[in-house]
């Protein structure tokens, strides 16, 4: 998680710096849970919690897409709002992957909403 940062251009700025905060708060408590269950590889605790935190983000984007300017300036129901979103977001999510090196994508996160489409 060392390194983490949410692109503030797809959420509020209040947004992307509160869940930043979280991953950083939580980045301690989450790397000390990384345990194995026996022979098993099920997922740790620590990538449950971040994958809730993941869930949440992704909650949080939906609620703010719904309620946006952007929906009621077009004149969209919420939910359709949300689908030409996620539409665009597989559109970013394609350019994306097309335009970064291997290397970048193992060192960064893409934008939450490229996050989402994938």
């Amino acid at each position: 998680m060392e390194g983490v940062t949410v692109n503030v251009k797809t959420l509020s700025k209040s947004a992307a710096d509160g869940f930043n905060g979280v991953l950083r708060e939580k980045e301690a408590l989450f790397s000390s849970l990384d345990e194995k269950i026996g022979h098993l590889d099920l997922p740790t605790l620590a990538h449950c919690a971040v994958h809730l935190q993941l869930l949440n983000a992704f909650a949080v984007l939906k609620s703010r897409v719904l309620q946006s300017e952007w929906t009621q300036s077009f004149g969209l129901e919420p939910e359709q709002a949300w689908r030409q979103y996620v539409q665009l977001a597989v559109a970013r999510f394609t350019i994306w992957t097309r335009s970064v090196t291997p290397l970048q994508m193992a060192a960064s996160l893409p934008p939450i909403g490229i996050v989402y489409s994938y």
